[in-house]
């Protein structure tokens, strides 16, 4: 790993992977009612996650009418499942990393629709659970990153404007 690094760095350079953030300063004790938000949320999603994931694992290996379908095709579908969910949610697509890049600034978190807000996780969800839990490659770490990411920024842009959290969504973006 530490070799592999090394590379990597010299290649292209030794920045923090998820770029710079500005400094945090804690306004008061409201935003941790707003940090419990965030981590009752997340356990509920991290609950959802899990369940959505192996249930499709399940239902794609066991399911009935699904075994009619040969393996080789189970994966195809679930691809063309989340390039469908793909157009309606475009930050499901790929690893999620310039997506959790994205909430880490206000302004961009400010400019979505809480529509869009709303449905990053869930979708995330799905779209993971599909392609990982029909044979496809890929791995479930990253993809709870980026469910949490968009939990946090959410549960921000809610608290925000009420005055409950600071004018940064990093904190709560990390938290998530």
């Amino acid at each position: 790993s530490t070799v592999a690094f090394g590379v990597f760095g010299l290649i292209f350079g030794f920045d923090p992977f998820l770029g710079t953030i500005a400094p945090y300063h804690w306004p008061g004790l409201s935003e941790f009612l707003v940090f419990t938000v965030i981590g009752l949320a997340c356990g509920v999603l991290g609950r959802m996650y899990i369940g959505t994931y192996h249930g499709l694992t399940a239902w794609f290996a066991h399911g009935r009418g699904v075994r009619r379908v040969p393996r080789l095709v189970r994966p195809v579908v679930a691809g063309a499942a989340v390039g469908g969910l793909g157009l309606v949610v475009p930050g499901v697509l790929g690893t999620g990393y310039g997506s959790i890049q994205g909430a880490l600034d206000a302004h961009t978190v400010q400019r979505l629709s809480m529509w869009i807000l709303i449905a990053m996780p869930l979708a995330k969800i799905l779209a993971t659970s599909l392609s990982v839990g029909t044979g496809g490659s890929g791995g479930i770490f990253g993809p709870g990153l980026v469910i949490g990411a968009a939990t946090g920024a959410l549960v921000w842009r809610v608290a925000e404007p009420l005055g409950l959290a600071s004018a940064s969504p990093a904190p709560f973006v990390i938290a998530g």
